[in-house]
Formats: C-alpha cells, sequence, structure tokens
C-alpha cells in the first residue's frame, strides 16, 4: 500500500507540496524505504492468495468484518486507520462499509462487507440488505 501510494499521490505532491498532509507526503518521499524487489515479493504474494480466498467465501454471499478498530474519530481531519481494508484491498476484493453502532463516545462503528473478486455489484445489493436489517432494529 505504501510503495503505490507513492505514484497514486505524486500529483498532488507536486501540486501542493508542504500543504499536504505529513503523512501523504511520507508515502510519495518513501520514509518507509520500500525497495522494488520488496513491493514485487509483496505483489507475488497477494497474487498467489487471491484463488485461496475465493475458494473460502465460496458458498457466501459476502463476510462482515469491522471497518476500523472501534468508532469513528472526531472531526474531519482523519478517517480513521485502515487496516482492516488493507487486505481486502490488496486482494482486490470489494468492500463497503456501513454504519453499525455507536461507540461510548457516540460516534458511528462501522462494519464492512467483503465479497469476491469482481463481485461488486453483487456487495452492494448485499450492502443494501443489511442495511435495511439494521435500520429496522
Amino acid at each position: 500500500m505504501h510503495a503505490e501510494g507513492r505514484l497514486a499521490y505524486l500529483a498532488e505532491y507536486l501540486h501542493w507540496g508542504e500543504a499536504l498532509s505529513p503523512n501523504l507526503r511520507a508515502e510519495v518521499e518513501n520514509e518507509e524505504a520500500i525497495t522494488p524487489a520488496r513491493l514485487a515479493a509483496a505483489s507475488d504474494y497477494l497474487s498467489s492468495m487471491r484463488p485461496q480466498m475465493e475458494r473460502r467465501m465460496s458458498g457466501f454471499d459476502a463476510w462482515l468484518t469491522p471497518a476500523v478498530p472501534g468508532e469513528a474519530t472526531a472531526g474531519l481531519e482523519n478517517t480513521g486507520d485502515a487496516v482492516f481494508n488493507r487486505l481486502w484491498t490488496g486482494l482486490h476484493m470489494p468492500c463497503i462499509t456501513l454504519p453499525g453502532f455507536h461507540g461510548a463516545q457516540g460516534l458511528p462503528v462501522g462494519i464492512q462487507l467483503v465479497a469476491p473478486r469482481y463481485r461488486d455489484r453483487h456487495l452492494l445489493a448485499v450492502a443494501r440488505a443489511v442495511e435495511l436489517m439494521i435500520t429496522a432494529l
């Protein structure tokens, strides 16, 4: 994720530079010191895991997972920790977050639905059904 972020945020970095958050600047500046060999190894590993995950999800419409650790962060400065999303992104599996309930601070606690690769539309239908169940509670 960090290595691919270098390219994803490059245009913004070149245009806004110091106005970007320290985290985005760190991505582009490769503060993690990710080498091409390390990136290739990670990509190869994730590629080998994709068919395995599809087999494990066989027979399920979607998996329910946490969206982030804990409840949402206050304010708009931070979207929270993406730790529970990174795996699905690396495996090219669609995921969607829904507000599940509220935490101790009264902020939303998201739930995440994950589906096999190339099942984006199906996941949206499943998410709609789950959303209707949640709002009926």
